[in-house]
């Protein structure tokens, strides 16, 4: 197959950068100024045909070699491996072919570490015998290429879990089989013959150039118009990424499935790029297939004498391998979880599934971020309307994710107010009125043993110190606000009492201003004395500096003199008295008897004469009173 040729000079538009620390455009564009490239390095050593063609049998062995690019300057301890073969159609051809050399520099100026090998070539053109033993050797070099990376991987700062195998045309062929291709699957011409078209055996697939114990697993594959020997060979338990070109015309190497060079019947059966799409189709598994209607074989250009002259077609191919090889290396897309309808100013959680290794990159559109841990954000929005959650993650290779968008839709939500309608200050055991200005779905009251309906919209405050009280609101949706009264607590007296001295009320303590108030709460008297004119219920209110006040118990005012009207005939007896007593009266009236308080205790109707039992009452003094038409008459009872 023709060998291909390089070109020096390119640029590329960047993809799309994930937010915060997680913009690194690294393998997204050539964020490296050059590469460091180191060259000749042997990685094995395995028996090759001569340059002259003289049978299987005769064989010398040879160092194999392949150069290595670096990013120049990289301090990243991890770095993905793209391993690239030439093409030649296994008899020219070499690491130093201008198109290998050139994507090589290009990637590692995006920070990968790359490498052009060089494999064992040789066969017989007209024996399909030799040529499926060439694919075999070649597929053993590659394979003695990956082996030797992931031996020296802390050498060349490699994570071998990203190691990437391509090539051109045969390069191409070389990278599928030793990816696609199981032990099982050698073709008898691997092994030993004898006689005419003698052999020897070419041992197994990961055991040939060099002793390294690895498997030759790969974690992506690149065919620049390659084919395999059978698309059998591709099965679930093998089967990797890969992106692959092909041109519909190519004469050389089958665009589906035919004989290479098209009339060299002789040569094995191959399969190329369409085929092969078909068969991973077939599995569900990934496969990138760009084909080119009209286009033959050496899509991008020819290489001549190492010399790569490219055409149109270059930056397209080699920008579409980028796009893979950062696809394949960067982390999945984290997928956001959380509510996308929320209230303002409630903090709300988002998390992502976390994964070793990545480290989570979040941003917020329409609110703040209160909290974060690696792959977990507690967000408070803030403005009602739409709003934006957006998170990408970043490898240890400092590869970014695609950036996942949530869409939050902020509610209006609710808004409490108080309404003191009173003011905020109050006596102490006195209620005030509170209610909420806005009307809600629910309201709760705090403290709420203070209220006396901590779920009403309007209530009774009463509050036992100075300090904030609260309002919460909830809406419909569940959206809560919350709104603060602070109460000033004025200290009120105690409350005061009163005694009776003689025919006078008289305060009894207390330092601040005294009203005498009647059993209607209407003011008569101010003053720390009273004498009422008419017996009766009367009440004392201290008033306090503060404007605080205090209202005594009722009192039952009772005169201690004997009679109001003097023409009143009457008489009790005996005084002092055991159980009964013996009323004689002129006029029938009724005869009341009060406490020394001033709390009537008996009353009863009397006519002339009346025995009266009083055996309820307890020991002690009593007022009594004898209400006629003509007036009153009182007095004293004690009893024993």
């Amino acid at each position: 197959m023709t060998r291909f040729i390089i070109a020096f000079i390119f640029s590329f538009c960047a993809l799309l950068a994930a937010a915060q620390q997680c913009s690194s455009l690294r393998y997204q564009q050539r964020v490296f100024g050059q590469s460091f490239k180191t060259s000749n390095v042997v990685y094995g050593n395995a028996p090759s045909l001569p340059s002259v063609y003289l049978g299987e049998n005769i064989t010398q062995n040879i160092n194999l070699t392949l150069d290595v690019f670096e990013p120049f300057g990289d301090t990243l301890t991890k770095r993905p491996l793209v391993i690239l073969a030439f093409g030649g159609a296994f008899l020219i051809g070499s690491k130093d072919d201008g198109d290998m050399q050139t994507v090589c520099d290009s990637l590692a100026r995006r920070g990968y570490v790359t490498a052009s090998i060089n494999y064992r070539l040789g066969m017989n053109v007209v024996d399909g015998t030799s040529a499926e033993r060439a694919i075999y050797r070649a597929l053993q070099d590659f394979s003695a290429a990956v082996r030797y990376f992931k031996e020296n991987a802390a050498q060349y700062r490699i994570d071998t879990n990203y190691i990437y195998v391509g090539g051109v045309s045969a390069g191409g062929f070389a990278a599928l089989h030793m990816a696609l291709m199981d032990e099982g699957d050698r073709l008898p011409s691997s092994y030993s013959a004898t006689g005419i078209g003698a052999r020897p055996d070419l041992g197994c697939k990961d055991c040939s150039g060099n002793s390294f114990q690895h498997s030759s697993k790969v974690r992506g594959l690149v065919s620049f118009w390659g084919a395999l020997g059978d698309v059998n060979f591709i099965k679930p338990t093998n089967v990797v990424p890969l992106v692959s070109f092909h041109g519909d015309q190519d004469l050389i190497v089958p665009y589906s499935t035919g004989f290479p060079f098209t009339a060299l019947f002789v040569l094995p059966q191959v399969s190329g790029s369409a085929a092969i799409k078909q068969r991973y189709d077939q599995l569900g598994a990934y496969n990138d297939f760009t084909s080119f209607p009209g286009v033959g074989h050496n899509i991008w250009g020819l290489v001549v004498t190492n010399n790569f002259t490219p055409n149109q077609y270059f930056q397209p191919i080699y920008q579409r391998t980028a796009e893979f090889l950062y696809e394949q290396s960067r982390p999945l897309k984290p997928i956001i979880q959380g509510l996308d309808s929320v209230c303002p100013n409630v903090p709300v959680t988002y998390t992502v599934a976390a994964t070793a290794g990545e480290t989570y990159c979040w941003q917020i559109d329409g609110g703040q971020i209160i909290s974060q841990s690696n792959n977990e954000v507690s967000v408070l929005w803030q403005s009602a309307g739409s709003a934006m959650i957006m998170v990408a993650s970043q490898n240890h290779l400092e590869a970014a994710s695609a950036i996942d968008t949530f869409n939050v839709w902020v509610r209006q939500g609710a808004t409490a107010l108080i309404d003191a309608p009173d003011g905020n200050t109050v006596c102490s055991g006195i209620a005030m009125q509170l209610s909420s200005v806005n009307k809600a779905a629910a309201y709760q009251w705090s403290p709420a043993s203070y209220f006396n309906n901590a779920n009403a919209d309007t209530t009774a405050l009463l509050p036992l110190i100075s300090g904030l009280y609260y309002l919460q609101v909830t809406d419909s949706f569940g959206c809560v606000a919350k709104d603060s009264i602070y109460v000033t607590v004025k200290p009120s007296p105690l409350m005061p009492s009163i005694v009776q001295q003689g025919d006078s009320l008289i305060v009894d303590g207390g330092t601040g201003a005294f009203s005498w108030m009647d059993a209607n709460e209407q003011f008569i008297a101010a003053g720390g004395a009273f004498l009422p004119d008419t017996n009766g219920t009367y009440y004392l209110v201290e008033t306090a500096d503060n404007g605080c006040n205090n209202w005594s118990l009722p009192f039952e005012y009772v005169g201690t003199y004997t009679t109001t009207t003097p023409n009143i005939e009457l008489s009790i007896y005996p005084n002092p008295f055991n159980d009964r007593v013996v009323v004689r009266s002129v006029l029938p009236g009724t005869l009341i008897i009060y406490s020394m308080g001033g709390k009537a205790v008996f009353a009863q109707s009397v006519d002339g004469n009346a025995n009266i039992n009083l055996a309820a009452l307890s020991a002690g003094m009593y007022y009594y009173k004898l209400v006629t038409s003509q007036g009153e008459a009182m007095g004293k009872l004690v009893k024993q």
